[in-house]
């Protein structure tokens, strides 16, 4: 039963502080919703990769905020990996590289504080 009481707080607390960080993008970053190219409507594709930036730092703020110890290395190396992912988009093997290198680095770190906040005894 505590493991789905804290899941509920840690999605709870996830979305509210992304529905934060969203807002704010919206509000005073207003991106493009897309461009009309000669060959039709098209979308950058690198658009992607800022809710996903969003989703990581909303997740560790949650597990913050929860009290899970998270890994300070894997929290930093994620985030510098999807942010470096934005500007090798170009080159589609190192950006599908980089990134999914960050995604794994990001669910490993999760995973991780989450079986460290029920095995530690209290």
């Amino acid at each position: 039963m505590k493991y789905l009481a804290f899941f509920i707080k840690f999605i709870v607390i996830t979305f509210v502080i992304f529905y934060i960080l969203k807002l704010i993008e919206i509000n005073f970053f207003m991106g493009k919703e897309g461009f009309n190219k000669t060959v039709g409507w098209a979308f950058d594709i690198t658009d992607f990769i800022i809710p996903f930036l969003f989703l990581y730092i909303s997740s560790y703020l949650a597990l913050i905020v929860l009290k899970a110890k998270i890994n300070l290395y894997l929290t930093i190396g994620s985030l510098v990996l999807i942010i470096c992912s934005k500007f090798f988009i170009l080159q589609n093997i190192l950006f599908i590289i980089l990134f999914l290198s960050s995604f794994l680095m990001f669910l490993s770190n999760c995973i991780y504080s989450i079986y460290l906040k029920f095995k530690s005894p209290k």
